[in-house]
């Protein structure tokens, strides 16, 4: 049996409901049926010329606005940012300051801070003389390099 014959047979056995609902339901069925009625004979209907270039401007025009909206939002979300960044920046610095290992404070995470870093001699003559050393030789550096620029303008 086809879909149709099957549909004109259940609608037979069934009794017609006479409550306000079952008549509100019988309603709803005939006024989808209208709607689509009327949207089958609407999509028939050919777009004119004068049609298709009032939809084609209502496109332009539809997308100019949205690019000006998005722009705007771009805006509002680079200042967002750099306010952030600012932020983010100054958190940095603090986090910084804080887990320097030459900063002693009264806390206890400052003082367990110290207590894990390693322990090194303060004094130590070989370690003294090699600082010694390594500063001769960067003023002897500095002053060659001075003299060398020298010769080279005075050529």
């Amino acid at each position: 049996m086809s879909m149709k014959l099957v549909r004109k047979f259940l609608q037979q056995d069934q009794v017609e409901d006479t409550t306000p609902e079952g008549l509100a339901k019988r309603r709803l069925k005939v006024k989808r049926r209208q709607r689509r009625a009327a949207d089958k004979a609407e999509k028939s209907i050919s777009a004119t010329e004068d049609d298709v270039y009032k939809a084609a401007i209502q496109n332009m025009l539809f997308l100019d606005e949205a690019m000006v909206n998005n722009n705007r939002n771009n805006n509002k979300n680079d200042a967002l940012k750099r306010i952030t960044d600012k932020s983010k920046r100054i958190k940095k610095i603090r986090k910084k300051s804080e887990s320097m290992p030459g900063v002693i404070g009264n806390s206890r995470s400052s003082s367990s801070q110290l207590s894990r870093l390693p322990s090194e001699p303060t004094i130590d003559k070989k370690r003294h003389r090699k600082e010694m050393e390594d500063k001769q030789l960067e003023k002897i550096a500095k002053l060659l390099s001075k003299k060398m620029k020298k010769s080279k303008t005075s050529k």
